[in-house]
């Protein structure tokens, strides 16, 4: 099944579309560029990248965000309804909707403990282990903003602007710590500057689309 199938099968907004696209062409940056001597499985990267958000509906903040639907937003009354549908379906955990969309397409353990091992709360462990698919798709993931790229920091800032519960976690600044060492790793990796992960010289591409799972 293609990506394109998948998000038409499991309605997802185009705000998260775009989100995991981005996601995917920070991937694609990295590999262009990469000088590691690992040998990573980079098509799996792309679909984990295509499909880490897949259950996000369930906590959008449709009602007081819908400017986040972009051009959608004139469909609001559909994915508010999309959004129940989800809930009643999966609950309104984010992690485990996406966990159990992904189960019903059947997909295979290794890329879903891809997409669950690369989230904030693991950035301390992402740190530490080899895990360079991981690694990378932290990473990518923090370069993304709703409306862009930006910077790690940026993407921190943002991350707490929106969910400020986020900086009174105990090992909050540990982890942002760490997040900043996997950046550095990762461009230890790269014969290019990751500071070149601009607005301006990448952008969405819907070729992506077209990857099949």
């Amino acid at each position: 099944m293609k990506i394109a199938e998948i998000y038409q099968k499991y309605p997802v907004p185009p705000n998260l579309q775009e989100h995991m696209l981005r996601v995917c062409v920070v991937t694609e940056f990295i590999q262009k560029h990469w000088k590691g001597i690992e040998k990573l499985d980079w098509n799996m990267i792309y679909q984990a990248a295509l499909l880490h958000d897949m259950g996000n509906i369930v906590r959008l903040d449709l009602e007081n965000h819908p400017e986040f639907l972009g051009k959608e937003q004139k469909n609001i009354a559909f994915w508010q309804e999309q959004k129940k549908k989800n809930i009643k379906r999966f609950g309104t955990d984010d992690h485990k909707a996406t966990e159990s969309i992904l189960k019903e397409l059947s997909f295979n353990k290794k890329l879903i403990s891809l997409i669950f091992d690369m989230g904030f709360a693991n950035s301390i462990k992402i740190k530490n282990n080899n895990n360079w698919p991981v690694k990378i798709l932290y990473y990518a993931d923090s370069r993304t903003l709703p409306r862009g790229f930006g910077t790690l920091k940026e993407r921190m800032e943002e991350a707490v602007s929106r969910r400020p519960l986020l900086a009174k976690i105990d090992d909050f600044d540990e982890l942002v710590a760490a997040s900043f060492e996997v950046e550095k790793q990762v461009q230890n990796k790269l014969d290019i500057p990751l500071s070149e992960i601009t607005n301006k010289s990448i952008r969405i591409n819907k070729k992506f689309l077209q990857i099949k799972v």
